[in-house]
């Protein structure tokens, strides 16, 4: 009856559960075979091979950390420009073909295209998972108890600690991918478009309060709208008011300089080389903050575990309970970020961690 009972309490989720997967993988059909294989992301054909890059980083010696640490973060920049360019090579020829191609073959873009959306959603959802099934035993051991036999397979112990690599790697990649399209020239001007935009901000409020019309206008404004509130009140809202207007003309100021930039990048975008070369310098920079950050990341959790644990020793010990749970909690995830090959690296090659 128990077995029964618990077989009835997992129907339902598990129904809900085969539902929802059904709609996703027809909707990934619907996407691939209008998106097309030659135009989609080859992300999920990419990180097996990039996974198999980092099973040698277990060859890197130890002897200094910042040459570790560079080999380690810089060799999988290197094997990530590599698998990239040779998947950007590959693209290009695969569509000159299929130009000139039979429609035999625009059919198969077509296919492929909805293998390759399926396959995606397929990666995605693994790699998430196994971060998941990796962090569950540290975050929620009660909720991981139902999945012992799971947890001592064969299979778990030989890759379950590459599970926070392969998020990882999918981290670094799409960081270099997000770098690589948007643009050194794009990335500049959308940080100078940003600084405007709190510029427009910062100056309306300037010229409501400093510029003698503006402030004759907020005056007459505050009497003639709020004039039954009270001086104070009446004030503050005729300034938004006409802090409102006038950000809006200077945001469309901002808006036209956007446009004509953009009208400007246009042109810049046909000269393709030139276009390359700012796309790798960007996706170099975003790689390098992505590292810095796992870097950081690893660093913080350091400083953290010691830092509860100091505070859990301490003078308020009432509170030694919770804190030295919460501290095991994030113990545990350090270990299991650190037991992985790869993103351990970004521990035991940690600069910032004596």
């Amino acid at each position: 009856m128990g077995l029964a009972n618990d077989l009835n309490a997992l129907s339902t989720p598990l129904i809900i559960t085969i539902v929802v997967a059904a709609v996703l993988v027809a909707l990934a059909i619907v996407y691939g075979v209008f998106k097309k294989f030659t135009r989609m992301s080859w992300l999920a054909y990419q990180l097996p091979v990039l996974f198999a890059f980092t099973l040698l980083v277990r060859f890197v010696p130890s002897d200094n950390k910042w040459l570790a640490a560079g080999i380690s973060v810089g060799g999988f920049l290197l094997a990530e420009g590599l698998v990239l360019g040779a998947c950007a090579v590959a693209r290009f020829a695969i569509r000159a073909r299929r130009n000139k191609a039979h429609v035999f073959w625009r059919v198969t873009d077509r296919i492929l295209g909805a293998f390759t959306a399926v396959f995606d959603l397929a990666v995605y959802a693994a790699v998430l998972a196994a971060f998941g099934f990796a962090l569950l035993p540290a975050v929620a051991p009660g909720a991981a108890s139902f999945a012992e036999s799971f947890y001592a397979s064969a299979f778990w112990e030989t890759v379950g600690s590459y599970a926070p690599d392969l998020l990882l790697i999918l981290f670094l990649t799409l960081c270099v991918k997000a770098g690589y399209k948007l643009g050194l020239l794009r990335a500049i001007w959308l940080v100078f478009a940003i600084a405007l935009t709190v510029a427009a901000i910062v100056g309306a409020a300037w010229f409501t309060l400093e510029v003698p019309f503006l402030v004759s206008f907020k005056n007459t404004v505050a009497q003639g709208l709020f004039g039954g509130l009270d001086a104070f009140f009446a004030q503050v809202f005729a300034f938004f008011i006409v802090w409102l207007l006038v950000f809006w003309v200077l945001f469309a100021v901002v808006v036209l300089l956007t446009v004509l930039v953009n009208l400007g990048m246009r042109r810049l975008n046909s000269l393709r080389s030139l276009n390359v070369i700012f796309g790798i310098l960007l996706a170099v920079i975003f790689y390098v903050v992505a590292a810095a950050f796992v870097f950081g990341l690893q660093a913080g959790l350091e400083a953290l575990v010691g830092g509860i644990d100091s505070l859990g020793e301490g003078t308020l010990s009432f509170l030694s309970g919770p804190i030295q749970s919460v501290a095991e909690i994030i113990r545990s995830i350090a270990e299991v970020l650190r037991a992985a090959p790869f993103t351990g690296v970004f521990y035991r090659f940690n600069p910032f961690i004596a």
